[in-house]
């Protein structure tokens, strides 16, 4: 088997703040990430740019940059201005998914919540319907809903506990493990501390993981940036190209062979039998000289 190069991702909730964007993209060790899933980026203007509203359409809140000199890739279309999919063409399609969920509680911020996953759910299987079965997922990003399941036991005590059952479901039905440690924080401000960032992968992909962690760096967002690796898939060793040698091979015995192919030549009378005889002879010859021409210890990978 033959190892592709590992992934390698970063998530950040930027807090649409310039000198926090900017910082990020600045770091050095991060050029070489495959991908940067961005939640609330800064959105720079040109002045001397004339910028109309389009009625329905409001600011983007996630974006994805995917690195060109790594893993081809696409975007694609999402029902929503807040979460962003790129497919990755590694060894299995990775679809790859960016997201923000606006804060909300009660039944508009269920209401909100379903709304992002159903885009989600959409999307997947647009490309499940072109792709197939076979495709890894990861979606990350800031949901902005607690569980106990990703925040630990002490979300129990400040009454969030439920408001992340769409998310839970979700994960149940297409088989997502969270990889990031129960309980790290995602999020601090102030004394106020909590894990509404996640990092959700499909089972396949959960198995690769290497390394899912706080990033080490701090940028100036009021979140912690998280930086995921997954092992490559192996994929399959091509099989050996067989050397012939033709300069040392029989060819008085080689010849022999051929002419006795003359007693299974037949009469043709249309096109149809010219093709299959053709073929037929075409085979019988390469079986009569692969025994003579074939290199013992001499193959090209």
């Amino acid at each position: 088997m033959v190892a592709s190069r590992d992934l390698r991702v970063l998530q950040a909730n930027l807090r649409k703040g310039p000198e926090t964007q900017l910082s990020l993209l600045n770091d050095r060790p991060l050029q070489s990430c495959d991908l940067l899933m961005i939640s609330e980026p800064y959105v720079f203007l040109m002045n001397d740019t004339r910028h109309s509203l389009v009625g329905g359409l409001r600011q983007h809140r996630s974006m994805i940059w995917a690195n060109k000199k790594t893993f081809p890739h696409r975007q694609i279309d999402v029902a929503s201005a807040d979460i962003v999919a790129v497919l990755l063409f590694t060894p299995s399609p990775t679809l790859t998914v960016s997201v923000y969920i606006p804060p909300g509680k009660g039944s508009e911020g269920t209401r909100t919540l379903t709304q992002g996953l159903d885009a989600i759910r959409e999307a997947y299987h647009r490309v499940q319907s072109e792709y197939g079965d076979n495709i890894d997922i990861l979606i990350v990003g800031d949901f902005n809903r607690h569980d106990q399941l990703w925040g630990g036991n002490q979300v129990a005590t400040r009454n969030r506990q439920g408001e992340a059952e769409p998310i839970v479901l979700l994960m149940a039905d297409w088989g997502l493990t969270s990889l990031l440690p129960r309980g790290i924080f995602t999020r601090e401000e102030g004394p106020y501390r909590s894990t509404i960032d996640l990092v959700l992968a499909s089972t396949d992909l959960s198995r690769r993981v290497t390394r899912c962690r706080i990033h080490p760096v701090e940028h100036g967002s009021d979140h912690r940036a998280i930086e995921t690796t997954f092992q490559s898939e192996a994929r399959p060793t091509p099989p050996p190209t067989i050397r012939f040698s033709f300069r040392e091979a029989p060819w008085a015995d080689i010849n022999r062979e051929l002419r006795d192919l003359e007693t299974d030549i037949t009469d043709i009378t249309d096109r149809s039998e010219l093709d299959a005889t053709a073929g037929h002879l075409t085979r019988r010859s390469r079986l009569c000289g692969h025994p003579h021409t074939a290199s013992d210890g001499g193959h090209r990978s």
